[in-house]
């Protein structure tokens, strides 16, 4: 669960980089934050908060305290950013870090804002300088704030925004974020295919996705099965105020990923058409594999190694219609709409390496479960 931007200011107040920059709970928002996350973790959740860790907001106590003497100046006007090449902006971040992992037990961090302003002027003189550099003093910041939160929790998450993951930042995060395309769920998906590319160890996901109240059922599944296929599934809906139909359908596809998330997450996920790349994709794991199909349907869905069970999720039209290639045998075939509620079954034999598809449902996404008998 990431309590996001607004756990740090008062209520009513609303969110800017003005008020940003203090890493301790509002007491009126939160009058028992430590007890609220022991609740959480009692119910199996761990917790991140959202910081921006060069932010420094002329409205925060930090800043007031004298944190206002580290900021960056571009001709000698104020930024929102603190200097990173200053001895002052360590000690000041290393400090909040420890004491949000100490005081509130919290599980990890996503960082967000982590630019660095263009221009930046030389720093104050007679404050003590740590790099004069400040490409090599914001990584050097990064690795040591990575260092604090593991000496906390050895398995702190640490997660950033996919333009704040450059080649040097990657190597102090597990966790790399999306830019916002919340209620775009192919745009969402398109980036967590291009990080993937990244490089093995860190874990993505797509942005946190919402929609309105008024949304139909089957986009909500459209919008569930493209995140639960993208990665750790993350959302941002009310649900209180969410109609109960939605909140089956999140449910239901939680459910799936909680049954199949590991090779979900720890599968290879490969495209199956070059553009663009999200629009249909296989994860493969080596008992399971999954298709996703999103903006198309490919005719063959080629297989790579032997499994005993196959998913094609179709959240692009009311029909599968080809080959599912590099399988044998006999197989069970279940369809399920876009709720997994079941539509029926049929066995299907393999010929010629592989087994003919011809699956319909009555809305355009729907998911077929194949399984060796």
């Amino acid at each position: 669960i990431e309590l996001d931007a607004g756990w740090n200011i008062p209520p009513g107040v609303d969110y800017s980089l003005e008020v940003d920059g203090d890493y301790r709970f509002d007491p009126q928002r939160f009058p028992n934050a430590k007890e609220m996350i022991k609740e959480m973790h009692a119910a199996g959740q761990r917790v991140i908060l959202h910081v921006a860790p060069l932010v420094m907001g002329r409205r925060t106590r930090s800043y007031a305290a004298g944190m206002k003497d580290c900021v960056t100046r571009v001709k000698g006007q104020e930024t929102n950013y603190l200097d990173p090449r200053l001895a002052k902006t360590h000690e000041f971040l290393l400090a909040a870090w420890e004491g949000m992992f100490r005081d509130y037990d919290i599980d990890g961090l996503w960082y967000d804002f982590l630019e660095v302003a263009g221009g930046i002027d030389p720093p104050p003189a007679g404050m003590a300088v740590v790099c004069r550099d400040p490409d090599e003093a914001y990584t050097l910041l990064l690795e040591k704030l990575a260092l604090q939160a593991r000496r906390e929790k050895s398995d702190a998450l640490i997660i950033m925004r996919r333009g704040s993951a450059n080649h040097n930042a990657k190597r102090f995060c597990t966790h790399v974020w999306p830019m916002d395309t919340p209620q775009d769920y192919n745009m969402n998906r398109r980036d967590v295919v291009y990080l993937k590319t990244l490089g093995q160890g860190v874990l993505t996901h797509a942005c946190c996705t919402s929609w309105a109240i008024s949304e139909s059922d089957l986009n909500v599944s459209r919008q569930m099965a493209s995140v639960v296929l993208a990665g750790v599934p993350a959302f941002s809906v009310k649900l209180a105020e969410s109609p109960a139909t939605h909140n089956e359908i999140i449910r239901q596809w939680l459910a799936f990923y909680e049954k199949h998330k590991r090779p979900l997450v720890q599968g290879e996920m490969t495209p199956l058409l070059p553009t663009p790349a999200s629009a249909a994709v296989r994860i493969e794991a080596p008992d399971e594999a999954f298709f996703g199909l999103f903006e198309a349907a490919p005719g063959v869905l080629p297989l790579t190694r032997p499994v005993r069970r196959v998913t094609i999720v179709n959240a692009f039209s009311n029909q599968i219609a080809g080959r599912l290639e590099g399988v044998d045998g006999t197989w069970r075939a279940e369809r399920f709409d876009h709720r997994w509620q079941p539509l029926g079954s049929r066995a299907l034999k393999s010929e010629d390496g592989g087994v003919t598809l011809h699956e319909r449902s009555d809305g355009a996404c729907f998911s077929v479960v194949l399984t060796r008998e």
